[in-house]
């Protein structure tokens, strides 16, 4: 498989499970419980799926295929049978399925909520303000009636505004409830799929690394992300011992040898969680 395969097989999974709002409602839901449950659902533990590169370190690459080539001089004698690699693998790309978790570095804020969270402060500061007032006015040995009532009315207002903010604050950034996080960073871990690297396996390699996400709708979990990080190849087919290209076969080998062996390297992410 070329590489537009993969785009197009990753594609093929990420379309379907694109949602930017409007579907995602439900007639039980209000928007303010929507946008909470999809906050929830973008920085919880979620799969995805995409594409991943990964670039091979070390002495040897792995080989897909090497032939055995009869050399000749201009006089037409053989030279000898060196060895000719046709096809090296320095990199693979392969449709990863991946595993997240992320934590807010960044927020949208929500109007409503915003409004809500300067209301209940508003509230707090009257209710010190009063407090204050009747204090002084017990000092004085004045009426206190009035300011009471005034102050188990805002006292009532406050609790009021307090529990709606209860009901529609988000997870947040940095403790600010009226930002919706929209931005966010955490670890990721991916099982890459496909013999791009001559293994003849399933599963090409394992990644792991710091993944960085972003949602474009606050009422949808769908997001897409990109993670850098480190991946190990369990099995990739290399030239044998004492093989190598553009040198003679070892004194008594007649045909090419293979052997597998694990690689690391370095992998870029790029995926679609829903």
């Amino acid at each position: 498989m070329n590489i537009m395969s993969y785009i197009i097989i990753a594609t093929m999974f990420m379309l379907p499970s694109m949602s930017w709002g409007a579907d995602a409602a439900t007639d039980n839901k209000t928007l303010s419980q929507q946008q909470q449950a999809a906050e929830a659902a973008f920085l919880g533990f979620k799969p995805g799926v995409g594409i991943m590169a990964n670039f091979f370190g070390g002495h040897h690459m792995p080989v897909k295929s090497a032939q055995v080539i009869n050399l000749v001089d201009a006089s037409g004698k053989s030279t000898g049978n060196i060895v000719r690699v046709e096809d090296i693998s320095r990199a693979s790309v392969g449709v990863a399925a991946e595993f997240h978790k992320l934590w807010c570095i960044g927020g949208k804020d929500v109007p409503a909520v915003k409004a809500t969270k300067d209301n209940v402060e508003a509230l707090k500061n009257n209710v010190k303000m009063i407090e204050v007032q009747r204090s002084n006015l017990i000092a004085q040995n004045s009426n206190i009636d009035d300011v009471t009532k005034q102050l188990s009315e805002t006292q009532n207002k406050l609790s009021d505004a307090q529990k709606e903010l209860n009901d529609s604050k988000f997870i947040g950034c940095n403790g600010d409830v009226s930002k919706a996080a929209q931005w966010g960073v955490g670890p990721s871990v991916a099982l890459v799929l496909g013999d791009s690297n001559g293994s003849g396996n399933v599963i090409n390699s394992l990644f792991i690394g710091p993944m960085f996400a972003f949602r474009p709708d606050i009422t949808s979990s769908s997001s897409f992300n990109i993670a850098v990080g480190a991946t190990i190849s369990p099995s990739v087919q290399v030239l044998g011992g004492g093989i190598s290209d553009g040198q003679p076969l070892p004194a008594g080998e007649t045909s090419i040898r293979y052997k597998k062996e694990s690689k690391g390297g370095f992998g870029v992410l790029l995926s679609f969680a829903w």
